[in-house]
């Protein structure tokens, strides 16, 4: 099967484990971040590995120098530079991040638009330099992962092909996070599943096309899935009448001898 979009190439994996999950938006370092759950999931998830989705953390202990250097000048004169806040930014993020990873076995991550601002507010990729010296993939906008899960009664590869991203919009209507994932597939062929985060949200739906094989039409299924959150019901998100979350991870179960991957809720709390 060929992929419809030639400008992302797959990243290819093989995978022994009997599951792979999907972890998104943990907002470390949020004031509502649910560390209780967090304990819980690392609990289920164990070695497995792990597939993040972005906003791994949030913009918390990253304030922004110029309204630090605001905060300053308010309060009688410049007693820290420009210089030494980002210094002090720059080693804030990289314990946070040093942090992050230890969590669970990661394998791919996407940047969420959390991490971005901490990008922006700190002036460097921590989580990006991290994930490579980690040797964990690392992209900043799509991410296809080619993943042979084992082998068919034939003898040839069986693979898994997820595309993830982190997610942009929102929407607060019912159907606005299915819309965005069908907009995404409508530009791709020969994915089992597309998962996004960023709505803190749990849905999943199949989604299938015929697809014209030498001389045959075989149905294509695609798997659309939103993945849940770890961060609780932010004031921002109430006064923009944003649902109230959903926490959890998703696990697909890859050692299915029928080569279907059903992604699977695991709700927390």
């Amino acid at each position: 099967m060929q992929f419809s979009n030639p400008d992302i190439k797959p990243y290819s994996l093989n995978c022994k484990a009997e599951r792979i999950w999907l972890v998104a938006d943990l907002h470390l370092d949020a004031l509502t971040f649910r560390s209780d759950l967090l304990e819980k999931a690392k609990e289920k998830i164990g070695d497995d590995p792990v597939i993040g989705l972005g906003d791994m953390m949030d913009i918390g202990f990253y304030d922004n120098v110029y309204s630090q250097l605001k905060r300053q000048a308010a309060l009688g004169g410049y007693k820290t530079s420009r210089e030494e806040i980002r210094e002090e930014l720059g080693i804030a993020a990289m314990k946070k991040t040093d942090e992050l990873l230890e969590l669970f076995n990661w394998v791919a991550m996407v940047e969420g638009n959390h991490d971005e601002r901490q990008k922006k507010r700190t002036g460097d990729n921590y989580l990006k330099h991290a994930c490579k010296k980690k040797r964990i993939i690392y992209e900043e906008g799509q991410l296809l992962l080619d993943i042979v899960t084992g082998k068919k009664p034939n003898t040839t590869d069986r693979h898994l092909r997820i595309l993830v991203t982190h997610g942009s919009r929102a929407g607060r209507r019912a159907g606005a996070v299915v819309n965005e994932l069908e907009d995404i597939w409508a530009s791709w062929s020969g994915i089992d599943v597309i998962a996004i985060g960023h709505h803190h949200q749990a849905d999943a739906k199949p989604i299938t096309r015929n697809i014209a094989n030498q001389r045959e039409v075989c149905k294509e299924v695609t798997w659309l899935v939103a993945v849940p959150s770890f961060l609780g019901w932010e004031e921002y998100a109430q006064k923009r009448a944003c649902k109230p979350p959903i926490h959890g991870a998703v696990k697909i179960n890859i050692n299915n001898k029928d080569g279907i991957f059903k992604p699977v809720f695991e709700l927390l709390g």
